[in-house]
């Protein structure tokens, strides 16, 4: 087991040329700073420290998990005959306590609507969502109109084209390397 009492998590941001903030993570740095090291001292927390970061019983009380997940488009009703994905459709998650970072990619090589119709939606969430939560769309190309939010709702993410209307299997362009999402965030789950 490894002694991770030292060790706490510091926020950053990744941002484009121009100032924006296009993601957000954060590192696990090994060694407190003095100033937290003496908080943590004087609160009495050092008497009761996990002895690994998946330790749910530590001072930290947070289990960690991470992994990969694989995004598809999903309609409403019906289904596709025909949907092919480009080889770097893929998506991590982070997993700390009851917040869970995703981050993926998804875009299409072929689509024949077939029978889908309705409401899109992305599926394979690694765990289930309970509560409302915004997923940001970083880019969209190649659609008949482009989604610009995901919500999570259960365990999948809800497209949708403006922040009121969601999007439809319609809004999805046929063709070769169409319908795709960069998408980034943050949900509670149970």
């Amino acid at each position: 087991m490894v002694d991770r009492r030292d060790d706490y998590i510091r926020p950053r941001g990744y941002y484009d040329n121009k100032g924006n903030l296009l993601n957000v993570g954060f590192d696990v740095i090994n060694g407190l700073p003095a100033e937290v090291a003496a908080k943590v001292s004087q609160t009495g927390f050092d008497e009761h420290v996990g002895t690994d970061v998946t330790d749910t019983d530590g001072v930290h009380g947070l289990e960690i998990v991470t992994g990969t997940w694989t995004p598809e488009y999903t309609p409403a009703t019906g289904a596709f005959t025909e949907i092919t994905y480009h080889v770097s459709r893929r998506a991590y998650y982070y997993k700390i306590g009851n917040l869970c970072f995703i981050q993926g990619f998804i875009r299409t090589m072929s689509l024949d609507v077939g029978t889908a119709s309705g409401n899109l939606s992305i599926t394979g969430l690694p765990f289930a969502e309970t509560q409302f939560s915004v997923i940001g769309v970083i880019a969209n190309t190649s659609w008949t109109t482009a989604p610009v939010v995901l919500l999570a709702t259960s365990s999948k993410l809800d497209v949708y084209r403006t922040l009121a209307t969601q999007a439809q299997v319609t809004d999805m362009a046929t063709g070769e390397n169409k319908n795709s999402l960069s998408f980034s965030g943050v949900y509670r789950t149970a």
